[in-house]
């Protein structure tokens, strides 16, 4: 057996691995238990939640709908846009090999520019996710993505839930407009995925489009189409959601990834950096940061995998 047919192995055997873990985890004694230890921690937590703030209504509407629309430029994020930019551009400019349909920029250019991956780790992000969490945030890091147009789809264009947590805050910020046809985030509204949820046997998988057609009429299916600068701040782990694959342009983006810091399914965590990077990173932040992104003694390297 060849190195490369031997890692492939080792990847399908874990991945095995963490479904048996999660059926687990998901059987309903383990998950009464843990829902039970988790309201328990939130009630702990509640006096230590930050206070009020001018980002109130992006709190409501998460909390409404799990998910909300805004700017850069209302998220104070016009800086790290436009540290971004540059690499944006070098990313649009790589040769894509044959049949791969996503790209990513890899980590040691990412953190040529500490100001992107520094955003995630602000007091402000981390009060707004604290408050919808209600309980200390883990974040996992940032990465930058390129969905090639007309290329075959990969499984994030299939319709599903995120399973590393109850819930799983993502926040994508658009380096190119997404307009119809060019990659839009495309999710059920949070009524409709709460009523599918249980029906299915796995709980976290609709499949394809034709699938979800069957399931809930296409007039009740919602876009986040925006020009670049848009940012789409989401609970991927309450909504049904998917990325249409682009078709008359590339598409990219930054994607922020946040759990809370004991997730439901840890094993399913990944850092979008290696260790070494984060280290580099977060010298100097204050202690709050740090224990976002140092939630737990082991951090895995970056596993391209995941987001493929």
């Amino acid at each position: 057996m060849d190195h490369a047919t031997a890692v492939r192995h080792a990847f399908l055997a874990t991945r095995v691995w963490h479904r048996f873990r999660r059926l687990a985890t998901d059987a309903p004694p383990a998950r009464l238990k843990a829902e039970l230890d988790f309201a328990a921690e939130r009630a702990a937590h509640r006096a230590l939640l930050p206070g009020c703030s001018p980002d109130d209504v992006l709190l409501d509407a998460l909390q409404a709908e799990a998910v909300v629309m805004t700017t850069a430029e209302q998220l104070g994020l016009d800086d790290t846009v436009k540290a971004a930019a540059p690499l944006a551009e070098e990313l649009l400019r790589t040769p894509v090999p044959p049949g791969r349909p996503v790209l990513h920029l890899e980590p040691d250019r990412l953190a040529t520019a500490p100001e992107i991956f520094l955003w995630g780790a602000s007091d402000r992000v981390l009060d707004l996710l604290e408050r919808y969490f209600e309980v200390p945030v883990a974040y996992h890091g940032v990465y930058m993505r390129r969905d090639v147009a007309g290329e075959q789809t990969s499984p994030s264009n299939l319709w599903h839930l995120d399973m590393e947590d109850r819930r799983v805050v993502k926040v994508v910020v658009y380096l190119t407009d997404v307009q119809a046809g060019d990659g839009a985030f495309e999710y059920l509204p949070l009524r409709r995925s709460m009523e599918l949820r249980p029906s299915l046997p796995l709980g976290y998988r609709l499949g394809s489009d034709e699938r979800v057609r069957k399931l809930v009429d296409e007039a009740e299916w919602r876009a986040a189409d925006g020009p670049a600068g848009t940012v789409l701040i989401s609970d991927t782990g309450q909504l049904f959601h998917h990325g249409r694959r682009p078709v008359h342009q590339d598409r990219v983006a930054l994607f922020y990834d946040y759990t809370t810091r004991r997730p439901l399914h840890p094993y399913f965590c990944k850092s979008a950096l290696p260790r070494t990077h984060l280290v580099d990173l977060t010298q100097g932040v204050g202690n709050r940061a740090r224990d976002s992104v140092f939630w737990r003694h082991r951090l895995t390297e970056f596993d391209p995998v995941k987001h493929i």
